[in-house]
């Protein structure tokens, strides 16, 4: 398990916008994470923001309605791009939306999880994108290999599966990167 650290810099004026709109439509903490606050640090811009919420999902009916208006009517989306429902193992639920808030495109996975800010670093595929804002601190939390990594531009994968891809993909963007695989 990799020790967490507090990062210095100040998150971007949309992303605690984002958090707020999340609060106003009735979510407790949501957690943004991964590569837009990746960019923010590195200078460079982000394609999307990655959101994680907690919902109850097993108990809603219908519950990507009720995702999709409560963003649109109280946390200021434009537009709702796409919205599907997925099972994860044997009984839980997964939502992921797809959202326009303020003309950024915002990915938002919900589940029957809460999530948390250790949680979702130590689930993350490399220490490059094991970021995330805290919602109650508004602070940037890191692996604490981030910093290392961002300065020298690593790919260090955490999982072996589907590395090659992300890699790949990231490369596109991110100036220098290099694969490490030890």
């Amino acid at each position: 398990m990799a020790t967490e650290l507090t990062i210095g810099a100040k998150p971007q004026a949309v992303f605690l916008d984002l958090i707020d709109a999340f609060k106003r439509a009735g979510f407790d903490s949501p957690i943004i994470y991964g590569g837009a606050i990746r960019d923010q640090i590195l200078g460079i811009p982000h394609d999307d923001i990655d959101v994680r919420v907690y919902m109850d999902i097993n108990n809603d009916i219908g519950a990507e309605g009720t995702l999709s208006s409560r963003l649109i009517q109280n946390g200021g989306f434009s537009d709702i791009q796409s919205c599907t429902l997925s099972v994860l193992g044997s009984t839980d639920l997964r939502l992921r939306l797809k959202g326009i808030f303020r003309r950024h495109v915002v990915d938002v996975v919900a589940e029957n999880i809460k999530p948390s800010v250790s949680n979702i670093i130590q689930i993350s595929d490399a220490p490059l994108n094991a970021v995330a804002i805290d919602p109650e601190k508004f602070c940037i939390q890191a692996h604490n290999q981030f910093f290392v990594h961002v300065q020298n531009r690593l790919y260090k994968p955490l999982m072996p599966d589907g590395f090659i891809q992300r890699y790949n993909h990231l490369k596109k963007k991110i100036d220098g990167l290099s694969l490490v695989l030890n």
